[in-house]
């Protein structure tokens, strides 16, 4: 299976050895400036994939927040509302 984390990276073979193999070459290389093409389109569909699950948690964090504030201005009116009961059981 192939490591798409880390894909093959390849250089332009040497004129000697494009001269010896005919046309282009390219040649492995960890620190090289070339991947293949497939691999290429399969990083940047990662890379989409991401982004748009980077999106939906944007959308439901705030969803999330929302939520949160409601529930917190539903705890003070139950705050105030049990103050003023306790107020009132106080006086009778």
């Amino acid at each position: 299976m192939r490591n798409l984390n880390k894909p093959n990276r390849y250089n332009v073979a040497s004129i000697q050895a494009q001269q010896t193999l005919g046309g282009d070459v390219m040649q492995a290389d960890e620190n090289g400036q070339y991947v293949e093409w497939r691999d290429y389109k399969w990083l940047l569909a990662e890379v989409e994939r991401l982004k748009n699950n980077c999106s939906y948690l944007d959308h439901k964090l705030d969803e999330e927040l929302a939520e949160v504030e409601r529930l917190k201005e539903g705890n003070e009116c139950l705050d105030k509302m049990h103050e003023k009961e306790m107020a009132r059981s106080a006086i009778s």
